[in-house]
């Protein structure tokens, strides 16, 4: 069951920065999702949101839940809510 970011947030007492917030409100909404296709919904490169999946793994909030082939024919991991 997925529950409300701010609801989330106050059951596990995390301050989580705005980018996380960001990443983490895209992959609710539209998990399972690409490292590229968060970034590509936040208007954003996708460097500029890969450092947040770590950060957000070692929270213990996403997880990784698959495979697919991205645009370039490359194999990239699919995530979503733990």
């Amino acid at each position: 069951m997925k529950v409300a970011e701010t609801s989330l947030e106050a059951y596990l007492g995390l301050d989580l920065t705005q980018s996380q917030e960001q990443v983490l409100e895209v992959i609710k909404d539209y998990g399972p999702i690409t490292q590229e296709e968060v970034a590509d919904r936040l208007g954003k490169y996708p460097h500029q949101v890969s450092g947040r999946f770590g950060e957000l793994q070692e929270l213990n909030q996403i997880e990784i839940v698959g495979h697919t082939e991205n645009q370039h024919g490359n194999t990239v991991r699919r995530y979503d809510i733990k």
